[in-house]
Formats: C-alpha cells, structure tokens, sequence
C-alpha cells in the first residue's frame, strides 16, 4: 500500500475508518463487522496493483489473482452490502426509527456496484 503514490491517501482513509468504527453503540456491532468483512478483498486488491506497478500483468499470477478478486468481491462487498442495506432501511428504521445510518450503508452499497463494474472493465482491458 506504502509502495504506491496513493498510499498516503489510503492509509489515511483506513484511520478515519477505524475511528469511526471504534466509536459506535453496541447494537450495531455485529453490523460494523459484517461491514469489515468488506476488507477481505484488499488483499488481493492490492497485490493486483503491485503486479501492475511492477508490470507483472501478464503473467499467470496476475490472472489468478484477477480472478480471486472478482470472486471475492462480489461475494463480500456487492452481496455483504446487499444484506446490510437491505438491515439498514427495514430492520434499523423499525428498531430504532430512521436515522443516517440507512443512507450510510446505502450509499456505500451503492459504491460497491460502482467499483465491482469499474473492477470487471479493470480486469477485461488487463487480461
């Protein structure tokens, strides 16, 4: 992440990200980690743009590593977002009234789908 120009950037969003985490009420707990189990995909997020950065994309790895990416994308972001959007507008607004958290989760829900297509298009134009 450091290696890359936009580390700075990143790392600085993972900060404001984890304060925000670390201040929360216990009833949304359990949503603020399925909400993490976002960041499984970084990993291989990551190594992608290492194999880019040292023009390694290519290579099998690099197709690979491409492919595990989608998957798990669209496994823990796209369908993961679906189900907490999906908790935010019906079962938040009925526990506890509407609030912003519901346009939270739904913009991010939203953002998702926007960088899973933006992620294929990636992934198309590279392999």
């Amino acid at each position: 992440c450091m290696y890359s120009n936009e580390g700075i950037q990143i790392l600085f969003h993972h900060i404001i990200f984890y304060f925000g985490v670390g201040y929360n009420e216990l009833k949304y707990s359990y949503f603020i980690a399925q909400a993490l189990l976002a960041e499984i995909t970084n990993i291989n997020l990551h190594f992608g743009w290492f194999l880019l950065t040292i023009k390694y994309n290519k290579t099998k790895i690099f197709k690979i590593n491409a492919i595990i990416l989608i998957i798990l994308f669209f496994i823990f972001r796209v369908l993961n977002y679906i189900n907490l959007s999906y908790v935010s507008l019906i079962t938040f607004t009925k526990m506890y009234g509407f609030n912003n958290g519901a346009f939270f989760v739904n913009g991010l829900g939203l953002l998702q789908f926007y960088w899973f297509k933006k992620l294929v298009e990636k992934i198309k134009e590279k392999c």
